[in-house]
């Protein structure tokens, strides 16, 4: 898929089988992302901007969903990335979740308009990772992040990462 942004767009709503960039990273220079995977593979994504994740257009529940059995979410963006949970929650994979957020002023922030699960593994760990700050739940909403395998199988973990602060209402 190269070196170049694969997908240039203000929103990207992206639907497969198999994976999203699985194995090979989409590029992407997009403002909000709806994606869902369906039977095997990962979501594998490289932005560039501030990048919002929310169930705008596919109705299923989740900003980005990979329903495959060990599938990872991975989304290393250069900007901040904002989980608003205005159409439902945010992350869901059944593998492991990487988000990113890179950059002096790039931030991971969410649950700003409702109470909501903002990134939940099944079977795997959780990380997330800002140069700026983290925030989970604003304005009196809370965002929650766990991966259910702690409390199954006493396997996967949750890692937080900031430059700066994180803050968990």
């Amino acid at each position: 898929n190269g070196a170049l942004n694969n997908i240039a767009a203000s929103d990207a709503v992206l639907s497969a089988l198999t994976g999203i960039g699985s194995g090979d990273a989409i590029e992407t220079q997009i403002g909000r992302l709806n994606a869902f995977n369906a039977n095997s593979g990962n979501i594998e994504i490289s932005n560039t901007g501030d990048l919002t994740i929310d169930d705008f257009a596919l109705g299923n529940g989740n900003g980005v969903k990979n329903a495959a059995t060990s599938g990872k979410v991975t989304i290393n963006n250069t900007g901040s990335i904002d989980i608003p949970g205005t159409s439902g929650d945010g992350v869901y994979a059944d593998g492991d979740i990487v988000l990113s957020a890179t950059g002096t002023a790039s931030d991971i922030t969410a649950g700003f308009d409702n109470n909501i699960t903002a990134v939940k593994s099944s079977s795997g760990s959780v990380k997330l990772h800002a140069d700026n700050d983290i925030y989970l739940g604003q304005n009196g909403y809370h965002s929650d992040i766990y991966t259910t395998s702690i409390y199954t199988s006493g396997s996967g973990s949750i890692t937080l990462t900031a430059g700066k602060n994180i803050t968990i209402e």
